[in-house]
C-alpha cells in the first residue's frame, strides 16, 4: 500500500490494491505517483470508478480543513453519458446550457476576467466578407467556397481522438456549417490518431488549434500556450511585449497588479491580434445529496477540489 495517497483505486475482486496516476492530465502512460490518485485505467461515460480511504495517509492537501485519512471509507465516481449532462454550438450543440465566451480567461475566474471584451467582437458577417473580398478571396468555385489563384480558402483543424470531449466534434462541425454559409471559408475538421495529429502538429499541417484548460494558476496556463516558442504554443506568435507581460503578471504578488496586466494580455491576444478566438467556457457538473458536504472549487480554475475534505453527515 502506498500511504501517500489518501484514496485508492479498486478494480474489483482479484486485483491487488495499486497505487497509479496518469502521467498529465490526459495521458494513457501511467507511473508510481505520491499524489492523489486517479484511476489507472480509461473510463468512458456510463462506468464508475471506486475508490476506498488510505488509512496510512498522512499527508492532507495544502490547505485542508483537516488532517490523517479521508473522511470518507469509499468514494464512487459515475461518468454520465453526454446526453444526460448536455442535451443535445452553443445553442444548437449545448440547447443552452453552454456559456459564451469572450476570452482567454474564462468568467469562472474573476480574479482576471476582463469583462470589458465582452460582444466587442464576432458575429459580423457583412465585415468579414468585405475583409476576404479586400483580401483578393471575391471568385467562389462550384461549392460555394472562396478560392483565390485556383486554391480554396481552407482552413484545417486536427484533433487526437482521446481528447475530443464535451461534443467538440459536433460543436467544429456546426461551425463549419456556419463559416462556409456566412462567408466561404472551407472548415476542415480531422479527428484522428495521437501519432497522426502530432506529425500534423509537427509538419505544421494546421490553421486552428482547439484546447481549453483548467489551471489552478491561470499564468500557468497562458504562459503554456502564448509565450513564445512554449509548450502549446501552437500559433507560432512570438511577441517581446505579451511575453513582458505574462512574465511580469507571473512575478507579482498583488491581485489587482496582475489583473491589470492579465486584462492587457487578453486585450493583446483576442482584440488586438485575434490570436485566439473563444467559443465557450467548459463547466462539471456534479450534482450530490444535501448530507454531502467538504465539496469546494478552485477560485481560480473553477474546477473540482480534491475530495479529501467530503464527507457525509455531520
Amino acid at each position: 500500500m502506498v500511504p501517500r495517497l489518501p484514496l485508492l483505486p479498486v478494480r474489483g475482486p482479484g486485483f491487488p490494491e495499486v497505487a497509479e496516476e496518469r502521467q498529465g492530465p490526459q495521458s494513457g502512460r501511467r507511473r508510481r505517483g505520491r499524489h492523489r490518485a486517479v484511476h489507472p485505467r480509461p473510463v468512458h461515460p456510463g462506468q464508475e470508478v471506486h475508490y476506498r480511504r488510505n488509512p496510512n495517509y498522512d499527508w492532507p492537501p495544502t490547505g485542508a480543513a483537516h488532517q490523517g485519512p479521508a473522511h470518507l471509507a469509499d468514494v464512487t465516481y459515475r461518468f454520465l453519458s453526454e446526453a444526460a449532462v448536455r442535451v443535445g454550438a452553443l445553442n444548437s450543440v449545448y440547447q443552452g446550457t453552454a456559456k459564451r465566451a469572450w476570452s482567454v480567461i474564462g468568467q469562472g475566474s474573476p480574479q482576471f476576467y476582463d469583462p470589458s471584451l465582452e460582444k466587442t467582437f464576432g458575429n459580423d458577417p457583412a465585415r468579414a466578407n468585405r475583409l476576404l473580398d479586400e483580401a483578393g478571396w471575391k471568385k467562389r468555385d462550384a461549392e460555394g467556397f472562396r478560392v483565390k489563384d485556383g486554391k480554396r480558402l481552407t482552413v484545417r483543424t486536427v484533433n487526437a481522438a482521446p481528447f475530443v470531449r464535451d461534443r467538440r466534434d459536433i460543436l467544429a462541425q456546426a461551425v463549419q456549417a456556419a463559416v462556409k454559409q456566412s462567408a466561404g471559408i472551407d472548415f476542415q475538421v480531422k479527428i484522428v490518431g495521437q501519432g497522426a495529429a502530432q506529425k500534423a502538429v509537427d509538419d505544421n499541417e494546421y490553421e486552428i488549434f482547439e484546447n481549453s484548460r483548467g489551471d489552478t494558476d491561470a499564468g500557468a496556463a497562458l504562459i503554456l500556450i502564448l509565450a513564445k516558442d512554449a509548450a502549446i504554443n501552437r500559433t507560432k506568435f512570438g511577441n517581446a511585449e505579451l511575453d513582458k507581460l505574462l512574465a511580469d503578471a507571473s512575478a507579482v504578488s498583488d491581485l489587482a497588479e496582475r489583473k491589470e496586466l492579465y486584462a492587457k494580455v487578453q486585450k493583446t491576444v483576442v482584440t488586438d491580434e485575434a490570436l485566439l478566438l473563444p467559443l465557450y467556457v467548459p463547466a462539471d457538473q456534479i450534482a450530490y445529496r444535501a448530507s454531502v458536504t467538504g465539496i469546494t472549487f478552485e477560485p481560480v480554475s473553477g474546477t473540482p477540489n480534491s475530495a479529501y475534505d467530503v464527507r457525509t453527515g455531520t
